[in-house]
């Protein structure tokens, strides 16, 4: 399931039909589990059919709720004594059970649940890399960002759109960006009626509707993304963040998968974006 290098454990992963990365994980010694590999969750997951391979009740312990980018949700929870990831392995821990909108996935996994750990995303290859130590290598290709301190332990970067700063979460568990009702006014002003709707989906069963357009280009430090898409939308995640009242956006594995590699140093919470070289002709 995984193997050593240099510069730490490699673990392969998949893609799902939206861009999310998966990973294999063994609990309590069983499995492999496919889990989403997901940035913008506070605490990892399973389906309830894991629980029950697992042998867990659904009513042993007290419910817990679970807060996802479009609402929150009341849901059973179960002990589990570990999450591993190749050699990586976390303590016991309480996770919520999650019955659906994981699109077949067996759960998702947290920024909380691989502690200070440095992980790269090898897009190009679809390897993940985990490592306690911060890497001594660099590629001139990569841009630096540095996360804004937060007490969720979601990364929260700056970027700019039409000059103007937007507070971004980056979220690998999500298949598309979504902005603030603040940013959709700062950016794009009223939007036209015509606009097409679509549904917002996220790890509850809550769906919220939205307001589809393009994107203009995005500033991330030295980088220029173009060509995205986002949904508009009044969703829970930005108030819970208090990121409600200034322009804010969830950038999501739309834009994320378009990079060779993404770099998270969850201890000095930075992140390292590759851009990919452009194809031969």
């Amino acid at each position: 399931m995984a193997a050593h290098s240099e510069s730490g454990q490699l673990v392969p992963m998949l893609r799902d039909r939206y861009g999310r990365i998966r990973v294999p994980a063994m609990i309590n010694g069983k499995g492999p589990f496919s889990l989403i590999l997901d940035t913008g969750a506070n605490n990892s997951a399973v389906s309830s059919n894991v629980a029950a391979s697992l042998g867990a009740g659904l009513n042993e312990l007290p419910p817990t709720i679970m807060h996802g980018v479009t609402g929150s949700t009341v849901v059973p929870t179960i002990q589990v004594d570990s999450i591993s990831i190749g050699a990586f392995k976390t303590p016991p821990t309480k996770l919520p059970i999650v019955l659906d909108a994981l699109d077949g996935a067996d759960g998702f996994l947290s920024m909380n649940s691989l502690a200070e750990r440095r992980i790269v995303i090898d897009l190009k290859n679809d390897l993940m890399t985990l490592s306690d130590r911060p890497s001594n290598r660099s590629n001139r290709r990569d841009v630096t960002l540095r996360a804004a301190p937060s007490a969720s332990r979601m990364l929260i970067i700056d970027t700019r759109i039409k000059g103007v700063l937007i507070k971004t979460i980056v979220d690998t568990g999500a298949q598309a960006t979504i902005g603030n009702l603040a940013m959709q006014a700062a950016v794009s002003g009223v939007w036209p009626a015509t606009s097409p709707k679509d549904r917002i989906f996220g790890a509850t069963a809550v769906i919220q509707a939205g307001t589809t357009c393009l994107l203009p280009p995005i500033s991330l430090g030295s980088l220029w993304i173009l060509g995205g898409r986002i949904s508009y939308a009044d969703v829970p995640i930005f108030r819970k963040l208090d990121l409600a009242s200034e322009p804010a956006m969830l950038i999501g594995m739309d834009i994320l998968g378009k990079f060779e590699s993404l770099i998270f140093d969850l201890k000095n919470q930075t992140l390292q974006l590759r851009p990919r070289l452009p194809a031969r002709s």
